[in-house]
């Protein structure tokens, strides 16, 4: 169980996000400013460096790729994180696992 949340709680939590995705992104960001950890060394990407980030959306979950989220899932772009379904823009500079 992650953080002691039980799977009933997960699902109560995410049926709320869903229905208002503006203020679950809002609460996220005041939540992680508000427990800030250091940021590892390690092989997360962001998603502004991902091609399938197109307009803001996931298309990664548009196609229905990722288990438990929403087809117009609109990830925070600059929040560096372990993805799957990571496909690199051929960009000079940008980390490419």
């Amino acid at each position: 169980e992650l953080y002691a949340f039980t799977p009933d709680y997960m699902e109560e939590a995410r049926e709320v996000a869903f229905s208002d995705p503006q203020a679950a992104l809002i609460s996220f960001r005041d939540i992680a400013k508000r427990y800030a950890l250091p940021i590892p060394t390690d092989d997360r990407v962001c998603c502004l460096d991902c091609s399938r980030l197109i307009r803001g959306r996931c298309d990664a979950a548009k196609l229905g790729l990722m288990k438990d989220t929403q087809t117009e899932y609109s990830p925070v772009p600059d929040v560096p994180r372990n993805c799957e379904h990571y496909s690199p823009i051929n960009r000079p500079g940008v980390k490419t696992r």
